[in-house]
């Protein structure tokens, strides 16, 4: 599953974002995460082995998945966005337009 927006549930070991096309994601702090690869094989990603706290939400420019292991359980989780109301998360979207006459 492929999504824009991710919050992370747990504090993370390692983050690893996977898409198709090449994408950017930004933390609320400003941290942001480019997603590398080839338009031949439509792959990208990108890796941390930097700690990811808890409650961090992805903001990407392009649909991505994100995989993780949590530092608490040394499990590993795909991240897949719930509803995004439990995150407090506002399912509003401003789209302007504008008409000309001919």
């Amino acid at each position: 599953l492929f999504q824009q927006v991710t919050p992370l549930p747990k504090t993370l070991e390692y983050l690893l974002l996977i898409s198709d096309q090449a994408a950017t994601c930004t933390t609320a702090s400003g941290t942001t995460y480019s997603l590398a690869g080839s338009a031949t094989n439509e792959v990208y990603k990108f890796y941390t082995s930097s700690n990811v706290a808890a409650g961090t939400v992805l903001s990407c420019d392009a649909p991505i998945t994100a995989l993780g292991d949590a530092s608490s359980t040394d499990e590993e989780h795909q991240i897949i966005l719930g509803p995004v109301w439990a995150y407090g998360l506002s399912t509003t979207t401003t789209v302007s337009t504008t008409t000309t006459s001919t």
